[in-house]
């Protein structure tokens, strides 16, 4: 096991999530400071979205080009220009750095996300290779908890959003200068596996995959702008439910590796989006409380999607997941686009209320993708 190469998978991924889910709190501060309405704020998330999705489209091309732990190298100083710009948006007053720096944001975080997930595959072997994958995302989950809660401490100090994200500018060279020495050895070799998985199977599972990311990235971006602006509650307040939001959501992903949950994948699956349903239907009428609670029942969907994945299409997976990401990057992109038109011609409620439709077409799709496999004889 090549412990150097798992400490930069692990600080590279830890460094995109609490960046990644600042954005969340930033944003209705970014709003009033620019003066610019939902629609227009939401190219911040867009922006970055079909970035990070061009950038796993061609992924193929570029990969090969240099070691993993070089790209993820390559992908901080990125990630950095990407947060220098947008705190330059305000110091300018203008929203064309906002946007800059998103597409920046973007790039480095797509580059980031596909190698950390290499780094693991190539560090250890195959026998630890789940509990380090759980490790890593369990990762992700305490950047998730820890960022809402750095941010609203800072912001009571005083520290500004555009200080803020130029102060996250900094930390990536000084993660390259404490990974200086570790070196990548091996290049990435991309399977050549044939396609023998239906076109329609990518797009069900795609689009399954990329409703319920875009049903979750509601809840964990949009959270505290719905509880202050749709509600009242102070920033910090709301962003106390954002937090716990983080922190059901560590723990449920957590659970998956400790706990041996004697349900079916396509079972829990289902459970996890109804479940999910059932709590997002309670937070839209005035129980905040369920909104957080529903990162608990959205934890577990991901990571079983992906283990079913593996199990259902074991001769044409790269296949499956290469359609998989896609869809997940064409649904995050429409997510961000719609939501800040909804929210400017009908108010940040009806806005909020697009994480039950992308969670219930995303049970539909589901439930049609298990139909068709079972159609066509694929052996579940």
């Amino acid at each position: 096991m090549r412990i150097d190469w798992l400490f930069v998978a692990f600080i590279g991924l830890f460094y995109f999530g609490f960046t990644d889910n600042s954005r969340g709190p930033v944003y209705p501060h970014a709003l009033n400071d620019l003066n610019i309405s939902s629609a227009l704020g939401s190219w911040l998330f867009a922006l970055s979205s079909a970035a990070g999705l061009a950038v796993t489209l061609v992924s193929t091309f570029w990969l090969k080009k240099f070691s993993t732990i070089t790209w993820m190298k390559i992908s901080w100083p990125i990630l950095a220009l990407g947060f220098w710009f947008m705190g330059e948006s305000f110091d300018q007053k203008s929203i064309i750095p906002l946007y800059i720096g998103s597409f920046f944001q973007g790039i480095g975080a797509g580059i980031s996300t596909i190698t950390m997930n290499l780094i693991v595959t190539q560090a250890c072997d195959v026998l630890k290779r789940r509990r380090i994958f759980g490790a890593l995302h369990g990762t992700y989950g305490i950047a998730s908890l820890v960022a809402p809660v750095v941010y609203s401490t800072l912001y009571e100090k005083q520290i500004h959003w555009s200080q803020f994200f130029k102060y996250m500018a900094i930390v990536p060279f000084i993660l390259l200068l404490v990974t200086w020495n570790i070196k990548g050895e091996k290049q990435v070799e991309l399977p050549n596996t044939k396609l023998n998985t239906s076109r329609l199977l990518q797009i069900l599972f795609g689009a399954t995959l990329g409703l319920y990311v875009a049903s979750e990235i509601v809840v964990s971006s949009r959270l505290v702008y719905f509880l202050t602006e749709g509600h009242g509650l102070a920033h910090k307040e709301a962003s106390q439910f954002l937090s716990l939001f983080f922190l059901c959501l560590m723990g449920g992903r957590l659970s998956l590796a400790f706990f041996n949950i004697s349900l079916k994948g396509e079972s829990l699956l289902r459970a996890s989006l109804l479940s999910t349903l059932f709590l997002l239907v309670l937070g839209m009428n005035g129980f905040h409380l369920a909104f957080s609670l529903s990162g608990f029942t959205m934890a577990v969907f991901f990571p079983c999607a992906m283990d079913c994945l593996s199990g259902w299409f074991p001769e044409s997976l790269d296949a499956m997941m290469a359609g998989a990401m896609s869809g997940i990057g064409v649904g995050l992109v429409f997510m961000h686009i719609s939501f800040g038109q909804f929210a400017d011609l009908y108010g940040i409620k009806f806005a909020m209320g697009s994480a039950l439709f992308f969670c219930s077409l995303s049970y539909v799709c589901l439930e049609t993708f298990l139909q068709k496999t079972k159609t066509i004889r694929i052996r579940l």
